[in-house]
């Protein structure tokens, strides 16, 4: 199986809740918090970043091990990249724009970042361990 099913797996499990995340479940959150404000957003974009995201998890996950099980590395090597893409894309971000509601931007990416790349990682992980 190599690389490929964990790949594709990363990516679609990646979009559909970061997808459902932004544009579904906390719309209005972010509605509210005037943070997005493109009537359309940009979904290549969105699949682009996807696919950027999988191709690095994946070189990471065959270089690093944390001496857990396939599924645990999957997680801990999420919960690293997703407190990197927090920091990166989220802390920096609001110490460039003007945020009105700041603290709950920072904490509604906080539990995004928390949860998103761990789960990610974990279907990626456990499809690399049963390869």
């Amino acid at each position: 199986m190599g690389y490929i099913i964990p790949f594709v797996c990363f990516v679609v499990t990646t979009f559909a809740y970061a997808f459902c995340w932004h544009l579904v479940v906390f719309k209005k959150v972010y509605d509210d918090i005037g943070i997005y404000n493109r009537e359309q957003p940009i979904i290549p974009i969105g699949v682009l970043t996807v696919f950027i995201q999988g191709a690095i998890f994946l070189f990471l996950y065959s270089r690093v091990s944390f001496g857990v099980s396939a599924l645990w590395q999957g997680v801990v090597l999420g919960l690293l990249l997703g407190l990197f893409e927090y920091c990166s894309g989220s802390l920096v971000f609001s110490a460039k724009r003007k945020i009105e509601k700041h603290a709950k931007w920072l904490i509604i990416q906080l539990f995004l970042s928390a949860s998103l790349f761990p789960i990610s990682g974990a279907v990626a992980g456990y499809l690399c361990g049963i390869a």
